[in-house]
């Protein structure tokens, strides 16, 4: 409640300007080649005045009794389309922070595509193929503590803390497309970056963790097998996203 406070008094204080917000399309890539796929956005944004793309990496961390799962996720610089495509996301995010104002917030929602193999039995060579379509609703908050550096040299660090919750609908799986196969719940994202005043443009580095098991321990085909009953397994990523605000 005392953030919650402190960002209502902040927004009370200072007159609200175009530039305040940022409306636009959002892009996510997992690859270094993925920005085709992110042109559409970009016609987007063009017209809208704002926007942002990001591009990075993720990956998985799965083991089990056994130690690690050998997972493949294609080649960050790969031109195949298992590579181009391993993971992307599209969706609209609005944000809300006045020019001169220490607090921020943002708001939001996306599709996300991953497909990768892993291969769950170590005692055999096979690669089981998963592709994993899913919604995501984040919100967030803005710090920039020295904002008066804003008015004085044009620019100014901030620091983003944010939450996105993710739920995997109609996927592909070895064990069905069953999603209870999969686990969801809150990815946590924090990130830094800095606010440029004369041109809107956001630059920041991002850093997300998953706070719940990926893979669904109790999860019970009708054969009455438990194959991830042992697997431990979170998500891991970091990106570089470029805003422009209004």
């Amino acid at each position: 409640m005392t953030v919650i406070s402190a960002l209502l008094i902040s927004f009370a204080s200072v007159t609200c300007g175009a530039r305040d917000f940022f409306v636009g399309v959002n892009t996510e890539g997992n690859n270094a080649w993925a920005i085709p796929i992110q042109i559409p956005a970009y016609v987007i944004n063009s017209a809208l005045g704002g926007g942002a793309s990001s591009n990075g990496y993720s990956w998985l961390h799965v083991s089990n009794r056994a130690g690690d799962v050998k997972i493949d996720r294609g080649n960050w610089i790969g031109f195949k389309a298992k590579d181009i495509f391993n993971q992307f996301g599209l969706g609209l995010q609005i944000g809300y922070q006045p020019k001169y104002s220490v607090f921020g917030a943002w708001i939001n929602g996306n599709y996300r595509f991953r497909q990768f193999r892993m291969q769950i039995d170590p005692a055999t060579e096979s690669m089981d193929k998963y592709q994993i379509p899913s919604w995501n609703v984040g919100v967030g908050i803005r710090f920039s503590p020295f904002v008066s550096n804003l008015e004085d040299n044009g620019w100014c660090p901030f620091i983003d803390f944010g939450t996105i919750y993710e739920s995997p609908f109609a996927i592909k799986a070895p064990y069905g497309n069953d999603p209870e196969q999969l686990g969801k719940g809150m990815r946590l994202n924090v990130g830094i970056g800095v606010r440029l005043e004369e041109s809107g443009i956001n630059i920041s580095i991002s850093g997300t963790r998953s706070m719940y098991t990926y893979f669904n321990r109790n999860f019970q085909t009708p054969e009455g097998l438990k194959p991830y009953e042992f697997i431990n397994s979170r998500e891991f990523g970091i990106s570089l996203k470029i805003q422009r605000e209004f």
